[in-house]
């Protein structure tokens, strides 16, 4: 199961990176992207629209998550794969009544591409049950859409 997750991972990747790519006008060859570093402003952005997730999560609000989330974006944890439309769902039966989100680091990945990594912990119960008082180490990543930023991906792995 673990193999298949990281399998379908990396075919999710590999997909982003091919959207995010556009082709060379005519004339002119195609640039291999490059590592660069990430403005302030634009860390500062993805960070704040991270946390506004949590927060709309936490309040159960699906319209303020979903202006986070595009509508085709997925999410991966050890459940499996969700949907936008199925966090939504989710959210329901979740009662998040505290969590803290540290460790950021926004990495480029692609002209308009950008992984946001962090750790988070969370006090919650998921149909009754108290989830475990572990680490969560996250990633989503930001794609730049009609001007705005919005998450395409979101993944969680449970520490140890």
């Amino acid at each position: 199961m673990r193999n298949a997750i990281y399998s379908i991972m990396a075919m999710l990747f590999s997909a982003t990176m091919a959207a995010a790519q556009t082709p060379a006008a005519s004339g002119e060859t195609a640039r291999t992207p490059r590592a660069s570093s990430v403005p302030a402003a634009v860390e500062q952005r993805l960070v704040a629209l991270e946390k506004q997730a949590w927060e709309a999560f936490k309040a159960k609000d699906a319209a303020a998550f979903k202006k986070v989330l595009s509508a085709d974006a997925i999410s991966i944890d050890a459940s499996g794969m969700a949907t936008t439309e199925q966090l939504t769902q989710v959210m329901k039966d979740y009662d998040l009544t505290e969590f803290s989100l540290t460790d950021f680091k926004v990495t480029r990945l692609g002209g308009r591409l950008m992984l946001l990594t962090y750790a988070a912990r969370v006090k919650a119960t998921y149909k009754g049950e108290a989830m475990p008082d572990k680490p969560i180490y996250s990633s989503s990543i930001y794609a730049r859409r009609g001007g705005a930023w919005i998450a395409i991906f979101h993944q969680e792995s449970m520490g140890s």
